[in-house]
């Protein structure tokens, strides 16, 4: 089974910092989908796994939800780096997730 590239999910999330969440999202897997079943992946599991990774960002200035808060002033009180560093971890759980959960796709038999 041929994979797709890691630099792949790097481009993504380089479109994803231009688009707004749900824009990225439907973007990402209109260009996933084909993608993926050329791959022999099936096409459930790469619209999954944009939808988990839409959500990423890297700066508070990439999350609508971020700059919401920041715009409503709710965030006077709280600590912006322990903030960011909780993200960075549910990035990386993220991640981790989708690598992890390949074991049961395989054993439900839909990759």
């Amino acid at each position: 089974m041929r994979r797709i590239p890691k630099s792949g999910l790097v481009r993504f999330q380089g479109g994803r910092s231009a688009l707004p969440v749900s824009a990225g999202a439907v973007v990402a897997s209109v260009v996933l989908v084909p993608v993926a079943q050329a791959n022999g992946i099936n096409p459930w599991i790469a619209v999954f796994l944009a939808a988990l990774f839409s959500d990423m960002w890297f700066f508070p200035y990439q999350s609508g939800v971020s700059m919401q808060a920041v715009a409503s002033g709710m965030t006077a009180g709280m600590d912006g780096r322990r903030y960011t560093a909780y993200n960075l971890c549910m990035n990386a759980a993220r991640v981790a997730l989708a690598f992890l959960s390949i074991p049961w796709w395989k054993w439900l038999q839909i990759q």
